[in-house]
């Protein structure tokens, strides 16, 4: 019998060492963005979380309570948001969350819905920020100056080596 995404939710609660990476693509929205955040609030096995399926709907509120799960959490390493709903909000939230963690060295936002503001505030988590290794963020609507909030950044931040901005 397959295993459920219910199944892999309990997993993630009791902290279950055999899930060290969960991709999902059940039509997750921020709702069930929100009950992972909880799980990875706590858990200590999950190193990658993938969420970035066509049936997804992460927006501005799941990416915020992931954010807040962030600033917890010590084993997740990557995070995939790719092809969601999220927007300057959520990046926002996210940027926060870079600010303080010390563990993310992936983060996927690539095509989502964010604009410069987005891209300035995870400019300015990357001033900070000295973990993350990959940031994607092609095919949002960045923009020249959301480039130029990156660029700047990039002139302080020396652990960020792989910055995709394709299609923006």
């Amino acid at each position: 019998m397959a295993a459920t995404d219910e199944d892999y939710l309990g997993r993630l609660f009791r902290n279950d060492a055999t899930l060290t990476t969960l991709a999902l693509n059940k039509k997750v929205e921020d709702g069930g963005a929100g009950r992972l955040a909880e799980a990875l609030a706590t858990n200590s096995t999950l190193t990658t979380l993938s969420l970035n399926e066509n049936w997804n709907r992460v927006g501005d509120e799941g990416a915020g309570r992931l954010a807040e799960a962030l600033t917890t959490n010590s084993t997740l390493t990557a995070l995939n948001l790719a092809t969601n709903s999220v927007r300057d909000e959520g990046a926002r939230r996210l940027a926060q969350a870079l600010a303080t963690n010390s563990t993310l060295t992936t983060l996927n936002l690539a095509t989502n819905w964010f604009e410069a503001a987005g891209a300035g505030h995870l400019a300015e988590a990357l001033v900070i920020n000295s973990t993350l290794f990959t940031l994607n963020l092609y095919g949002n609507m960045v923009g020249e100056e959301g480039a130029g909030h990156l660029a700047d950044a990039l002139t302080i931040n020396s652990s960020l080596a792989i910055l995709d901005l394709g299609i923006n």
